[in-house]
């Protein structure tokens, strides 16, 4: 299961919407999360806290954000090979689902396109149309 959760600010509030979150898994007698991706605070000192009645629960930074942490060592977003940079850093750590590109192409084969290799069905759709589908 995924729940993400989106915030205009952090402050107090955070602790209401945390209470809540452990008593409604509490509630419905599910087995809390085990892991908790966030933008900030990845040592998890505060977030922890928050969440203190999930004994297991591991806090990562999410993969954005990592993202953003790594390049900003080495470059900045107005750099000209900044998107370029990050395109392929993403494509580094993010890769299309085999069983869904087969899925893929064997609607395509029953369309008529026919004798496609996993290339070519990347290079022919675009990266919106793989994401409705993959």
């Amino acid at each position: 299961m995924l729940v993400s959760i989106l915030t205009a600010a952090e402050g107090a509030g955070l602790a209401n919407m945390a209470a809540g979150l452990v008593n409604r898994y509490l509630q419905d007698g599910q087995a809390p999360p085990v892991i908790l991706y966030v933008d900030s605070d990845c040592s998890g000192a505060a977030t922890k806290r928050l969440f203190q009645r999930w004994c297991d629960l591991h806090i990562r930074l999410d993969i954005w954000h990592f993202m953003r942490r790594l390049v900003s060592c080495c470059t900045t977003e107005s750099h000209q090979l900044y998107r370029l940079f990050m395109s392929k850093l993403s494509a580094c750590i993010f890769q299309w689902d085999s069983d869904d590109i087969t899925a893929l192409k064997a609607v395509l084969v029953q369309i008529g396109v026919s004798g496609l290799l996993e290339a070519d069905v990347l290079g022919r759709l675009s990266r919106e149309e793989l994401t409705l589908h993959c």
